[in-house]
């Protein structure tokens, strides 16, 4: 938890009680939502009530369009390649980079990892993770 205090001399300060290691990438995500929600409700007041019925029926609808079977992705050699390197990666979260990929294949050129690669993104079948060069599956 933290806290603001004013310092010596009028100077704001912030003060850190506890400071934790991220064990999953969504902390971070996770922490940025709940400071954006705490700054709304400071500056707006609390959510209206009809507002949140309305938005569960919206998350339910979208939560039930979710579960729907994704359709097989037709996948060419090198994006089966490309499934299965990362398909072998231990930590999820971050993902396999882009360098890491190709040079699992030295005998494909990077373009066409990329656009396979590319392919594989649009399709659902990857996703990029911590900086949008690191790349895994669902």
């Amino acid at each position: 938890s933290t806290q603001s205090t004013w310092g010596k001399g009028g100077v704001p300060q912030i003060i850190a009680n506890k400071i934790i290691f991220c064990q999953d990438t969504n902390e971070y995500t996770y922490h940025f939502i709940e400071v954006v929600h705490t700054h709304l409700r400071a500056t707006r007041g609390p959510v209206p009530k009809d507002a949140t019925t309305d938005n569960a029926a919206r998350v339910t609808t979208m939560n039930q369009q979710a579960t729907l079977p994704r359709p097989q992705v037709q996948t060419n050699q090198v994006a089966q390649q490309i499934l299965d390197v990362l398909g072998g990666c231990r930590n999820k979260d971050v993902g396999v980079s882009f360098a890491d990929i190709v040079n699992s294949m030295p005998h494909v050129s990077e373009d066409t990892v990329r656009q396979s690669l590319t392919t594989l993104v649009e399709s659902g079948a990857a996703f990029p993770t911590v900086d949008g060069n690191h790349y895994t599956v669902p």
